[in-house]
Protein backbone atom coordinates (compact mmCIF):
# COMPACT_ATOMS: atom_id res chain seq x y z
CA UNK A 1 0.00 0.00 0.00
CA UNK A 2 1.43 3.11 -0.47
CA UNK A 3 -1.65 5.47 0.43
CA UNK A 4 -3.38 5.99 -3.32
CA UNK A 5 -4.71 2.55 -3.35
CA UNK A 6 -4.06 -1.46 -3.40
CA UNK A 7 -1.74 -3.29 -6.31
CA UNK A 8 -3.08 -6.39 -7.48
CA UNK A 9 -0.70 -7.85 -10.17
CA UNK A 10 0.67 -4.96 -12.43
CA UNK A 11 -2.70 -2.62 -11.58
CA UNK A 12 -3.05 -0.29 -8.79
CA UNK A 13 -6.55 0.08 -7.71
CA UNK A 14 -7.90 3.42 -6.58
CA UNK A 15 -9.74 3.49 -2.98
CA UNK A 16 -13.41 3.75 -3.33
CA UNK A 17 -16.28 3.38 -0.78
CA UNK A 18 -19.46 1.26 -0.35
CA UNK A 19 -22.42 1.90 2.00
CA UNK A 20 -25.32 -0.18 2.55
CA UNK A 21 -28.56 0.17 4.94
CA UNK A 22 -31.02 -1.73 6.45
CA UNK A 23 -34.24 -2.04 8.39
CA UNK A 24 -36.11 -4.89 9.87
CA UNK A 25 -39.83 -4.89 11.84
CA UNK A 26 -40.91 -7.47 14.49
CA UNK A 27 -43.82 -8.83 13.35
CA UNK A 28 -46.56 -12.09 14.65
CA UNK A 29 -46.36 -10.72 18.30
CA UNK A 30 -42.54 -10.81 18.30
CA UNK A 31 -42.10 -13.93 16.88
CA UNK A 32 -40.92 -12.85 13.82
CA UNK A 33 -39.30 -10.40 11.91
CA UNK A 34 -38.86 -8.88 8.36
CA UNK A 35 -35.74 -7.52 7.37
CA UNK A 36 -35.23 -4.61 4.08
CA UNK A 37 -31.60 -4.40 3.12
CA UNK A 38 -29.46 -3.02 0.17
CA UNK A 39 -25.77 -2.22 -0.74
CA UNK A 40 -24.14 -0.28 -2.47
CA UNK A 41 -26.53 2.39 -2.54
CA UNK A 42 -25.04 4.76 -4.52
CA UNK A 43 -23.38 1.93 -6.96
CA UNK A 44 -20.05 3.33 -6.10
CA UNK A 45 -18.48 -0.13 -6.10
CA UNK A 46 -16.30 0.83 -9.69
CA UNK A 47 -13.00 0.02 -9.57
CA UNK A 48 -10.47 2.33 -11.46
CA UNK A 49 -6.95 1.30 -11.95
CA UNK A 50 -3.53 2.15 -13.78
CA UNK A 51 -0.92 0.33 -14.57
CA UNK A 52 2.70 1.23 -16.20
CA UNK A 53 4.68 -1.90 -17.45
CA UNK A 54 6.85 -2.58 -20.18
CA UNK A 55 6.51 0.72 -22.00
CA UNK A 56 2.58 0.07 -21.40
CA UNK A 57 0.19 2.23 -19.75
CA UNK A 58 -3.50 1.70 -19.29
CA UNK A 59 -6.23 3.02 -17.48
CA UNK A 60 -9.25 1.32 -17.14
CA UNK A 61 -12.84 0.65 -14.93
CA UNK A 62 -13.85 -2.28 -13.87
CA UNK A 63 -17.67 -2.61 -12.70
CA UNK A 64 -19.48 -5.47 -11.68
CA UNK A 65 -22.96 -6.11 -9.53
CA UNK A 66 -23.04 -4.84 -6.41
CA UNK A 67 -26.24 -3.55 -5.68
CA UNK A 68 -28.63 -5.86 -4.23
CA UNK A 69 -31.65 -5.70 -2.58
CA UNK A 70 -32.67 -8.12 0.00
CA UNK A 71 -35.82 -8.98 1.80
CA UNK A 72 -35.89 -11.72 4.52
CA UNK A 73 -38.05 -13.20 7.29
CA UNK A 74 -37.72 -15.64 10.37
CA UNK A 75 -39.21 -16.80 12.80
CA UNK A 76 -38.75 -18.18 16.16
CA UNK A 77 -40.11 -21.04 17.53
CA UNK A 78 -41.08 -22.52 20.47
CA UNK A 79 -40.46 -20.81 24.07
CA UNK A 80 -39.17 -17.31 23.89
CA UNK A 81 -37.91 -17.55 27.70
CA UNK A 82 -35.09 -19.59 29.00
CA UNK A 83 -34.76 -21.65 32.01
CA UNK A 84 -31.79 -20.75 34.42
CA UNK A 85 -29.25 -24.03 34.15
CA UNK A 86 -29.10 -25.94 37.72
CA UNK A 87 -25.85 -25.39 39.73
CA UNK A 88 -23.68 -28.62 39.08
CA UNK A 89 -21.26 -29.89 42.04
CA UNK A 90 -19.61 -32.41 39.31
CA UNK A 91 -20.24 -36.09 39.18
CA UNK A 92 -23.17 -38.12 40.60
CA UNK A 93 -23.51 -38.54 44.45
CA UNK A 94 -22.32 -42.45 44.57
CA UNK A 95 -18.78 -40.69 43.28
CA UNK A 96 -18.87 -37.64 45.06
CA UNK A 97 -19.04 -39.68 48.50
CA UNK A 98 -16.65 -42.56 47.13
CA UNK A 99 -14.14 -40.16 46.67
CA UNK A 100 -14.86 -38.46 50.53
CA UNK A 101 -14.16 -41.87 51.92
CA UNK A 102 -10.72 -42.29 49.92
CA UNK A 103 -7.55 -41.93 51.95
CA UNK A 104 -5.23 -41.97 49.30
CA UNK A 105 -3.33 -38.88 48.53
CA UNK A 106 -0.52 -38.70 45.77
Amino acid sequence: MNGRGRIIGIKLYRDYFLTGAAISKSILENKGTLRFSVSDIFNSDINKYTSNYLNVDLTGREKSGSRFFTLGFSYRFGKQSVKSATKRVGGNNDDQQRLKGSDNEN
